[in-house]
């Protein structure tokens, strides 16, 4: 899968003006891609619902937001008033979540498939991983969050940094 469609997406999604994205992928595997998501202003309205697919992407926030009006599955979810850097939001996209884009915001967004979670697990012998859970919504996770911030200058330039992913 070329990775316009991904950046495409997202900068329709949360009305964007772009959204760098670039893809890993083993020989053979379907890719997980890194997009950075920035928003140097607050928006109208709230992010267009992806298409519901196994997929799960991680938000790794690089500055503190304050977005509102989160709905997954279509029913209205508490956010912490503020997502701070540190933090990690997993999004099942089976469930179709938006959000209201009343906020600035810069974030580093990890898209894996269940397609890729299975042909990753079946590569290593483990048995079917059957979805991603998270054990509190916006848990710290320093170790994502340092590599969201090493990602960075790789996204800021996809074409040098694609040779390396």
């Amino acid at each position: 899968m070329p990775t316009v469609p991904f950046e495409s997406s997202l900068v329709r999604r949360f009305q964007l003006a772009r959204a760098p994205t670039l893809e890993a992928r083993l020989p053979g595997t379907v890719p997980i891609a890194f997009s950075r998501m920035r928003s140097d202003r607050a928006q109208r309205g709230r992010s267009i619902s992806p298409r519901p697919e196994e997929a799960f992407t991680f938000q790794v926030p690089l500055i503190p937001a304050e977005f509102s009006d989160f709905r997954y599955a279509s029913k209205a979810i508490a956010l912490p008033e503020v997502q701070e850097p540190g933090r990690v939001f997993l999004f099942d996209l089976s469930a179709r979540p938006t959000v209201g884009l009343d906020t600035a915001f810069d974030n580093v967004r990890c898209y894996v498939s269940q397609k890729a979670i299975d042909d990753l697990a079946y590569d290593r012998g483990l048995r079917r991983v059957g979805g991603l859970r998270q054990r509190t919504f916006g848990q710290r996770d320093p170790i994502l969050f340092h590599l969201a911030q090493l990602l960075v200058p790789a996204l800021n330039a996809p074409a040098q940094g694609r040779a390396a992913f």
